[in-house]
């Protein structure tokens, strides 16, 4: 008989795994695409001294185009959370959903000594007392986006961008399901598309590689709510982070390995919320503190209308002739009520900083405001569809 275990029990010291494909900044883009290969995972450590002073993730690396393979890590890692060996498991889950991480480094007296990834977490769940019960197909979102067999690398690219997944289901030209495209597989198609292009100067017959020629079988599929417990077994099976439901061979909807993290993080005790402020503190760190002071004035409202666990701003500077003429902005807040994004554009940053958080508010309001004209039965699908959009 398996034993339950609370949600407080175990601690990043019980998950842990050693890793030794850690990277230093000093090193180029092809060693840690090499390391990221070899190990199989999605983000590496950088180290120096024995701590940790950043991480190169395929879900940054993505976004970026034309970066060649020998800039040096220091230019491509950003700030990762870390966790010491005492940490809870809620603290765990936070620390992936907040950074978006599939491992994320731990610590014992500020000294690197191995990671804990998203599967080492999810295989826990089953035995997880306040999570039984659990009812997938309450978790499912509808109509998932996907991609098909003859799209471009370019296309699925994008789309897992939009998706912010390790992966995305792949259908044929009837819309059945056939496999997976992975994001460790596209960035080494991109990191192989100079000399592709190279290749395509000379023989214009070339096209640039499609789905049906990347993807992979394996991606677990359900024609009704399965059992938890065999979920979670296929997900390992298959080394995939998400299950789709299909009928008839057709997806119509999917739940994914951070649907279940973000279960645990709603259920767990909070006692404050993370924020995470990617970009413009990097190199201007004395503005930090003032973007930190609007996201907090903001979150009081917010907190009118849901519960929010986790804040990432994520602001771009563009610049013209060495001065910064215009900033973006990409906004993701996680509550107890799902998922929102935003993103704005402007001249001066808090100003549009205040236009987006404004407008995450507004979006809250409708939200309660829909809720609560809601009657209790249908409540977690008009929570869903309010996730989509």
């Amino acid at each position: 008989m398996v034993r339950e275990i609370t949600l407080m029990e175990k601690t990043a010291k019980d998950l842990m795994r050693s890793f030794d494909g850690v990277a230093t900044k000093e090193q180029s883009l092809n060693e840690v695409l090499s390391l990221m290969r070899v190990h199989n995972v999605h983000d590496i450590p950088i180290i120096e001294s024995g701590r940790v002073i950043g991480i190169v993730s395929y879900n940054k690396l993505i976004r970026k185009r034309k970066v060649p393979p020998t800039t040096s890590v220091k230019k491509l890692m950003h700030g990762s959370p870390t966790v010491t060996v005492d940490d809870a498991l809620p603290t765990i889950v936070n620390a992936l959903l907040s950074a978006d991480l599939m491992a994320v480094p731990v610590t014992r007296k500020d000294k690197f000594v191995g990671i804990v990834t998203r599967q080492d977490v999810i295989s826990l769940i089953p035995d997880i007392r306040e999570l039984k019960g659990l009812d997938v197909s309450n978790l499912m979102i509808r109509d998932p986006i996907l991609v098909e067999e003859d799209d471009t690398l370019e296309v699925v690219r994008k789309k897992i961008l939009e998706i912010e997944e390790r992966s995305i289901p792949v259908v044929n030209e009837k819309g059945v399901l056939t496999g997976r495209a992975d994001i460790m597989d596209v960035m080494n198609l991109i990191e192989m598309k100079d000399s592709t292009k190279r290749v395509m100067a000379k023989d214009r017959t070339r096209a640039e590689p499609k789905v049906k020629f990347m993807m992979k079988g394996g991606m677990p599929s359900f024609a009704q709510a399965p059992d938890l417990r065999k979920v979670i077994s296929l997900m390992k099976a298959n080394d995939s982070a998400m299950v789709i439901f299909t009928k008839d061979g057709i997806p119509y909807g999917v739940v994914t390995d951070w649907d279940l993290l973000r279960h645990i993080s709603e259920i767990a005790p909070k006692d404050s919320v993370h924020v995470e402020i990617l970009g413009i503190h990097e190199s201007n760190p004395s503005m930090s503190e003032g973007i930190f002071a609007t996201v907090q004035k903001a979150l009081k409202k917010i907190e009118r209308y849901c519960r929010p666990m986790s804040v990432r701003v994520h602001i771009g500077e563009h610049l013209k002739d060495g001065e910064v003429v215009r900033f973006s902005l990409g906004l993701k807040i996680m509550t107890d009520k799902g998922v929102f994004f935003t993103s704005a554009e402007g001249y001066e940053l808090f100003s549009t900083l205040d236009g987006a958080l404004l407008h995450m508010v507004r979006q809250m309001e409708r939200l309660n405001e829909r809720f609560t004209k809601r009657t209790p039965k249908g409540t977690g699908k008009m929570l869903r569809k309010m996730r989509r959009e």
